[in-house]
């Protein structure tokens, strides 16, 4: 009423990533980290205005009217209650522990699966703790990207701010910062190279991941536990995984035959939600890719985005590495199977005549 303007807001999907990932540029965020209650009054919204903008008295003195009022009523009010998880949703409120349950009830079908099918893996002589550890071989990589963030902290490489500071991208990114993100990324390859070539139980072309039920059984089982790891912390960023769980059994299961087109989909759309994520962040808050890959490490080490967190999503990254190698082997198997030609009609445990040596009616000839 004071200033004209049409109150703005957070889109549904806004509000939901920003709880799964709390991330912002704003002035609030100190004070949301300490559990301070806090209002931002913007013209320009989240990002604030462009440094080379001119201000404008009028708008400065409509918002000093509004900021004035704002404090007349919560001092004449009622205390104001420290903040807490919540998202709007067609004028209502939906408190956090609503999702904490919806998430839990989407997560314990394919956990009941995945334990099925390590079950029944078990019964038929298929190894599964060895694919366990394939697929969090495919996490290595990462968590040894993560101590290299570590170690620059605490050799003194990166200027450590704050962690809203650090969440604001207060700390631009300099040649120390290209020096260690080239280094991060080089360890990460390099790392990835070496352990996927020297690991035992690694998948062959005699053993592949998609032919073998014991895989698909540890994968599921790993990225159940890692959802529910993450939904024990933060429900909403539990939730962003939910369709990978759902969609992503359909393309590690061995018998199931899929037409490679569809079993790309599959492996994208359970992938699309943590991407779309990544994504409206770089749009809302102006990031470019290397600055948004700055501003994660500055989070590490910040003390923002804890070390359990950042272990967490390194082995959900390794979960998604392992998915893609199975659906790539599924897609060459297939192919080849695709390929051999058919000589013995029937059931499969009948073998056509002539199709184990010659009969005596052959030989006779």
């Amino acid at each position: 009423a004071q200033t004209g303007l049409a109150a703005g807001g957070t889109s549904l999907a806004g509000q939901f990533i920003h709880l799964a990932f709390p991330l912002t540029v704003s002035e609030q965020a100190p004070f949301g980290t300490r559990g301070v209650p806090a209002v931002l009054l913007s013209a320009s919204g989240e990002r604030g205005p462009s440094a080379t903008s001119r201000p404008s008295v009028g708008q400065i003195a409509r918002f000093g009217r509004t900021a004035l009022e704002v404090v007349t009523a919560l001092d004449s009010g009622p205390e104001v209650t420290p903040p807490s998880s919540y998202f709007l949703l067609g004028g209502n409120v939906v408190p956090a522990w609503a999702i904490q349950i919806l998430v839990l009830g989407l997560i314990i079908p394919v956990l009941v699966a995945a334990i099925d099918g390590y079950a029944r893996a078990r019964r038929r002589g298929h190894q599964v703790g060895q694919w366990v550890a394939w697929v969090l071989e495919a996490a290595a990589p990462f968590v040894l990207g993560l101590a290299i963030v570590l170690i620059a902290k605490a050799a003194g490489v990166l200027d450590v701010a704050p962690p809203s500071a650090a969440a604001a991208g207060g700390v631009p990114l300099h040649a120390r910062g290209t020096v260690l993100l080239v280094a991060i990324a080089a360890v990460i390859l390099l790392s990835f190279i070496a352990v996927r070539r020297w690991l035992p139980g690694r998948p062959t072309r005699e053993a592949p991941a998609s032919a073998n039920p014991g895989a698909a059984a540890a994968l599921l089982l790993v990225l159940c536990a890692v959802t529910l790891a993450i939904w024990v912390s933060n429900p909403f960023a539990a939730a962003l995984l939910v369709p990978a769980l759902h969609l992503w059994m359909w393309v590690v299961a061995p018998e199931v035959r899929l037409h490679p087109a569809v079993r790309l989909g599959l492996l994208v759309v359970g992938m699309a939600p943590v991407v779309l994520a990544i994504v409206y962040y770089m749009v809302t808050l102006g990031y470019n890719p290397i600055a948004y890959a700055w501003n994660v490490v500055l989070m590490i080490a910040g003390g923002q985005l804890g070390i359990v967190q950042a272990l967490e999503w390194s082995a959900a990254l390794g979960c998604v590495l392992s998915v893609g190698a199975i659906a790539a082997w599924s897609i060459r198997r297939q192919d080849v199977l695709e390929e051999i030609p058919v000589t013995v009609r029937g059931p499969i445990t009948y073998a056509g005549p002539g199709s184990l040596g010659g009969t005596e009616s052959a030989l006779r000839r």
